[in-house]
């Protein structure tokens, strides 16, 4: 596994990162795809990372499953983006990874709009949809699928299954508090 964390009891992570690429392994083998995909996800915040690093340990443990991991930066200025170090978190994966900086189309695209319209939660709505567009757009140039980071405390549900349909092509955090992800987050040694 990636962690060298040593500090706690990792056997809940160890089981979990486990399942999951047991999960994700029989879904696309169910898909009966003609072509190795690639996964790209969008990386802004923790549960993206979280998810990054999965993604990583799945290519590990299964090398042929993934084609390439692409992490799309919308905001490659912001400090969030920095203070995770994205792009030297995938050199550190040893893996195939691609990091995309295309913070400046969708941001610029998001200032026109927001010239027209001021309310801030649409705003956040309209920026939030053109990036996934933008992670679809990809994904289909790169045969491709869109990998999720919505766990079930940002749902504020209990059964995220209920909504998995709505929030992309696969979810490897889905199913996690916002206390689990952290405890993921430690076990790859990522910063919160």
């Amino acid at each position: 596994m990636t962690s060298t964390n040593t500090n706690t009891d990792t056997s809940w992570a160890t089981a979990y990162v486990s399942s999951k690429v047991e999960a994700f392994n029989a879904h696309v083998l169910s898909q009966g795809l003609s072509y190795t995909p690639s996964i790209v996800l969008d990386v802004r915040d923790i549960n993206s990372m979280v998810t990054l690093a999965i993604v990583a340990e799945i290519k590990k443990v299964i090398p042929d499953l993934i084609s390439d991991i692409i992490a799309v930066r919308f905001s490659a200025d912001n400090a969030s983006a920095n203070a995770f170090g994205i792009a030297k978190f995938c050199d550190d994966l040893n893996i195939p990874c691609t990091c995309l900086d295309i913070s400046e189309e969708v941001d610029r695209e998001a200032e026109i709009i927001s010239n027209v319209i001021r309310a801030a939660s649409i705003m956040k709505k309209l920026h939030r949809d053109m990036s996934r567009g933008v992670l679809y757009y990809i994904a289909n140039r790169k045969k491709g699928m869109v990998m999720t980071s919505i766990n079930k405390s940002d749902l504020h549900i209990g059964n995220f299954s209920k909504t998995s349909d709505r929030v992309g092509d696969w979810n490897l955090i889905g199913d996690l508090t916002n206390v689990q992800v952290l405890e993921l987050a430690k076990y790859f040694n990522i910063c919160s």
